[in-house]
């Protein structure tokens, strides 16, 4: 199942110059627990953010825009291969087919979680790659450069999992 993984505040900011707006350890965790062992994808800016080696313990998947994955400056070597994909068709052949530090090959029914950025998640969401929207709604709101798309509700059902001290859980369905 294809998944977005996202953390917003009640104006759906998501990050501020390339960094989030809080720091809750619990949903830190949370989304730790989420993702181990499974394929992340994300755009290039978000995996600058990253390690070096992106996130220990996932299949990390770049999506970016052609020409070249290689005016990117980040450090390490990745090739289609390896990772680095740059239509969404690819992905589920990616997950298929690679095989990242020591990891196990994946089936192509494996749980997929596409965490950002906001062009990512807007393209997921606009070319139907994803089944699920999994949101930790933070509570109140932050200052922001990047926000999170509408969630049209004619399109995607609500509801609401689970509240925290700090932040609710909802999940959207796509209807």
């Amino acid at each position: 199942m294809n998944t977005i993984l996202v953390a917003f505040d009640d104006n759906r900011v998501i990050g501020d110059q390339g960094k989030i707006p809080w720091h809750i350890p619990e949903d830190l965790h949370l989304f730790k627990q989420r993702t181990m062992g499974h394929a992340i994808v994300m755009g290039a800016k978000t995996f600058q953010t990253l390690p070096p080696n992106g996130l220990p313990g996932r299949l990390n998947i770049v999506l970016h825009r052609p020409p070249s994955p290689f005016d990117l400056p980040f450090v390490g070597h990745y090739t289609a291969e390896e990772g680095v994909v740059h239509l969404w068709e690819d992905i589920m052949a990616a997950i298929g087919f690679v095989k990242v530090w020591g990891m196990t090959k994946r089936g192509r029914n494996e749980d997929v979680f596409i965490i950002g950025g906001g062009q990512i998640y807007k393209s997921a969401m606009e070319d139907e790659v994803v089944d699920k929207i999994l949101v930790s709604k933070i509570h109140g709101t932050h200052n922001g450069d990047v926000t999170f798309p509408y969630i049209p509700p004619e399109r995607w059902v609500e509801t609401v999992l689970e509240k925290r001290d700090q932040f609710d859980i909802v999940q959207y369905e796509r209807r």
